[in-house]
């Protein structure tokens, strides 16, 4: 209930989309190994999961669905900062980054793929390798954690927080709001 018009506005741009997903996959001669299969693996001490759209093959690939957000989506690959992907290309790798495999964006709305260079071979976005990304992660997970073990924890979005995000000296930096989880207590963005 309520959300209706959201439901048919995913059914239709998912609807006239299709054909661009079947052309993307037949200009590059894939098929579909997975859909929303869940992966896991081990990172930052502990279980690590994920569930990718659509993994690809022969050679395994990430095609990880938006209905939009095509501008954002762009900008985190240019700045490194596609978490995401990289956590997918991670646990699809087993852990290991020399075997990360492609990954790219599908926006729906546009039918446009977004990856990073050479990824499905589009021209793609220059930017930081989703490895880097997912160093830049780990780093970041290492840092807070390194500070909680000192006793300190700090609120991001009190005192200075970052204005966008961005991969800085090889560590993932996210700026709040994050807008993606129900914990806005924690970071000060309920006291914003």
């Amino acid at each position: 209930p309520g959300a209706e018009s959201a439901r048919v506005a995913v059914k239709n741009a998912a609807a006239a989309s299709a054909d661009g997903v079947v052309q993307l996959f037949k200009d590059n001669k894939l098929t579909v190994l997975t859909t929303e299969e869940p992966v896991e693996g081990i990172a930052f001490g502990g279980a690590y999961k994920g569930i990718p759209d659509i993994v690809t093959g022969p050679n395994k690939a990430i095609i990880d669905l938006k209905l939009g957000g095509q501008t954002y989506r762009r900008e985190s690959l240019k700045k490194g900062t596609s978490y995401q992907l990289a956590s997918y290309a991670y646990l699809l790798a087993g852990g290991n980054t020399a075997n990360f495999p492609l990954a790219a964006y599908y926006i729906m709305r546009t039918r446009r793929l977004i990856g990073p260079s050479g990824a499905f071979g589009n021209q793609g976005v220059d930017g930081p390798s989703l490895v880097e990304t997912w160093d830049g992660l780990k780093a970041a997970h290492a840092a807070v954690w390194g500070a909680i073990e000192k006793g300190e924890f700090t609120a991001p979005a009190n005192g200075d927080p970052p204005e966008e995000d961005a991969l800085e000296a090889g560590v993932l930096v996210l700026a709040p709001p994050c807008g993606f989880c129900d914990y806005a207590a924690l970071c000060g963005r309920a006291f914003a």
